[in-house]
């Protein structure tokens, strides 16, 4: 028993040896029963609450106070979590608190158009509350009703006033079951009938039925479906057209439309994600959307752009707001998390000085190291993410305009940012549970269902991998017109040199942690890789002869230099 205890007293000493190291005994309050929260509250160094909220909340915050004080007082909206509820318990309630949201913040078509940032900052503020009923949001405002205002013309408001009053609710067709990012394959047809002046839309194969739909399975009544458009057995490629689904009558799903459900997920349950196929399916020919190209009354097609290509690309660089909303919205989970776990690392307390109150586990530096960075980073990139979200809104007027630089900057931002802030948050959130320790693991807390709900966000509106290689083709395009004598024109880039003009700055070790002298760095970096990743991309090409392989056999390097 001696020894045992002699034993037993020497590894006391070693861990109040170790902690002396590691906690300052000063931090700690001194009077056992004071609130530990309060006590930390009060050391922080804000001058008032108001400098949170201008980062958090921007010129709508107003407007986002209300819509969290709605949520808290409204009964359909007090569940801490959704995890005892079944899938259709889950979805039957989200589809209740969408509705009483679009009563509760009705949406005009002129305002829908002139005040883009009013409805991301309600997806924003639905997203902190649950990621589920912001999709169902999303899907519906931001995918179907978006695509009907930004590629549809005046013959097709009565569809967007239906369903901005949500009289009914929109889906969004165009992921199929054997294409993703690889939009221009699709497999779905849409067949101009001179005869009956309609399209027939039909899935020609099981890979071509649409996949992951949300809200296809049960609520949606409509589609936007992305087909390919045959008039008189030419292909004009990708276009996009609204199909009705079901009857507005009730609900029934309409002659030739097949729906099945996907099944249960990794997280976001309370989506109805669906898969539809379609057989000989007729719809007006006045459903396609048509602002950019035109089968008119004669039954010819009109492009109204200088090329397919042009076409093509400023039809699908209108979704790139979707990747710009979701490098916001994903850092809501980050910050709430965060949250949550700097609160229990404030109150949880283990160890401490002989004699003296427990230590809370923030003192130790390990927490600190482990948390506190990703505070940080979460502030650097909401304003990053923030910014650009504003600046895509206000850009929304020229978002056609094939001579606007906007377009080609803003897709290669989200295209880079939307990867590098995902994964930074699924990392975070992971981190934020570990600190919670085994109280982390409990369901009620939520952190477990932000790490399952957020990891959609790794591949849906593009998979991570896929946008930075765009975000790198970017770079590597401006870097090539910049060898040519073409110099960006502004923007992100425009710090751009040639290999022969670049140039080492020298930095004091007073200055290196300077704002400045980070960017010259980080400028510099860039630089170097663009040069050398697009001289590898050269040689390539001259061993491959083609732009395919020697593009995958050069990644290796191309992929740098996006970070």
């Amino acid at each position: 028993f001696m020894e045992n205890n002699s034993q037993s007293r020497k590894h006391l000493d070693r861990l109040h040896l170790l902690s002396a190291h590691l906690v300052k005994a000063q931090m700690i309050p001194e009077k056992p029963n004071m609130n530990l929260l309060d006590f930390y509250r009060q050391k922080s160094t804000l001058k008032t609450e108001q400098e949170l909220s201008d980062i958090f909340y921007g010129k709508y915050q107003a407007f986002k106070k209300d819509t969290y004080q709605f949520m808290a007082n409204d009964v359909d909206f007090r569940h801490h979590t959704t995890s005892e509820l079944d899938r259709k318990q889950m979805r039957y309630r989200a589809m209740r608190q969408v509705k009483k949201l679009g009563k509760a913040f009705p949406i005009s078509v002129e305002k829908f158009g002139s005040d883009p940032g009013y409805l991301h900052a309600l997806l924003e503020s639905v997203h902190a509350f649950d990621q589920a009923t912001s999709i169902k949001l999303s899907v519906h405002y931001s995918l179907y009703c978006k695509t009907v205002y930004l590629l549809g013309t005046e013959q097709h408001r009565p569809f967007l006033e239906r369903a901005l009053k949500m009289e009914e609710i929109g889906c969004f067709g165009l992921t199929e079951l054997g294409h993703g990012s690889n939009i221009r394959d699709n497999l779905t047809t849409a067949h101009y009938c001179k005869e009956t002046d309609s399209f027939i839309i039909n899935t020609p194969s099981e890979l071509g039925m649409k996949f992951w739909i949300g809200a296809a399975a049960e609520l949606a009544s409509v589609c936007v479906v992305y087909a390919q458009l045959y008039v008189e057995g030419k292909n004009h490629g990708i276009h996009a057209f609204i199909v009705p689904i079901r009857s507005q009558l009730d609900h029934t799903l309409l002659p030739g439309v097949l729906v099945g459900d996907c099944g249960r997920k990794v997280g976001c349950d309370a989506i109805d994600n669906g898969f539809l196929l379609f057989n000989n399916v007729r719809i007006p020919r006045q459903n396609l959307l048509n602002k950019l190209s035109n089968v008119n009354e004669k039954g010819e097609f009109e492009l109204k752009t200088s090329s397919p290509e042009e076409r093509y690309a400023l039809s699908l660089g209108a979704l790139s707001g979707g990747r710009v909303l979701i490098s916001v919205v994903t850092l809501t989970h980050l910050r709430n998390a965060l949250t949550v776990s700097l609160r229990y690392a404030a109150q949880r307390q283990q160890f401490g000085q002989p004699k003296q109150p427990e230590t809370p586990i923030i003192e130790y530096p390990m927490t600190q190291y482990r948390i506190i960075p990703y505070f940080a980073g979460f502030f650097t990139y909401w304003i990053a993410a923030s910014t650009l979200n504003q600046q895509w809104n206000d850009n929304q007027h020229a978002i056609f305009d094939g001579k606007n630089p906007l377009l080609a900057e803003a897709h290669s931002l989200s295209s880079s940012l939307k990867p590098l802030i995902t994964w930074y948050v699924q990392r975070g959130l992971q981190e934020a549970r570990e600190v919670c320790a085994g109280l982390g693991y409990s369901a009620y807390n939520r952190l477990g269902a932000y790490i399952d709900d957020n990891n959609v966000h790794l591949t849906w509106e593009g998979d991570n991998n896929v946008l930075l290689q765009q975000a790198c083709k970017y770079i590597n395009d401006t870097y090539m017109k910049l060898l040519k004598g073409t110099k960006p024109r502004g923007g992100s880039l425009s710090f751009l040199q040639p290999g022969d003009k670049i140039t080492v700055q020298d930095i004091s070790v007073e200055d290196v942690g300077k704002l400045e002298s980070i960017r010259a760095i980080m400028q510099f970096r860039v630089n170097v890789l663009a040069h050398s990743s697009t001289m590898k991309l050269q040689q390539n090409m001259s061993k491959y002869g083609n732009n395919f392989d020697a593009w995958n056999a050069s990644l290796q390097y191309l992929s740098l230099i996006h970070i």
